[in-house]
């Protein structure tokens, strides 16, 4: 008889099962860029089939609060995509370059995708969820529907409020499809 090999585990950087992609990641398309062996590579759009929630993380590497923030982030990214596969976060550099974009994602060790440098101007599809200042996180769904924002009514609340609820938010949306 034979034996079945057990699945490897799935590493962050593997795509998730697939699925169509849904109307936010249409949004990024070809956007995306992946921090791999030092330099920026093409995030290929089909990793993010099955993505049902997009954390999108405006940053920059001069922002003293997002350089206290981020290794917290870092920390709870793979410890969300290890247990949430529909689960993507996104980083909008709010850097002066793309150079120092890429240090801020190698020095930090952000293993999600980044919009690249050069298309966050244009997109407004993806700048629109910014708030009036960083470190700012928003959890949107597939949709782009805003379900927690480190800005609510105009008042700061802060990212750690929007980690905090986008665990919540993955548990309940488990429970529904249990």
């Amino acid at each position: 008889s034979k034996t079945a090999t057990p699945a490897a585990p799935r590493s962050v950087a593997e795509p998730v099962a697939a699925g169509p992609l849904a109307p936010f990641a249409r949004t990024l398309g070809s956007k995306l860029v992946r921090l791999e062996n030092g330099t920026l590579k093409p995030h290929a759009q089909a990793r993010l089939a099955g993505v049902k929630f997009f954390a999108i993380y405006y940053s920059a590497s001069w922002c003293g609060p997002c350089r206290q923030f981020t290794p917290e982030l870092v920390d709870a990214y793979g410890k969300i995509r290890a247990q949430y596969p529909e689960f993507e976060l996104v980083f909008v550099s709010n850097d002066r370059s793309a150079g120092d974009m890429m240090s801020y994602m190698r020095d930090d060790r952000m293993a999600w995708p980044a919009v690249r440098y050069d298309a966050i101007r244009g997109s407004r599809d993806i700048t629109r969820y910014a708030g009036s200042g960083i470190p700012c996180l928003v959890l949107v769904d597939a949709d782009g529907k805003v379900l927690s924002d480190s800005f609510r009514r105009g008042d700061y609340v802060g990212p750690d409020l929007v980690l905090d609820e986008t665990w919540k938010i993955l548990r309940d949306y488990r429970r529904q499809m249990t």
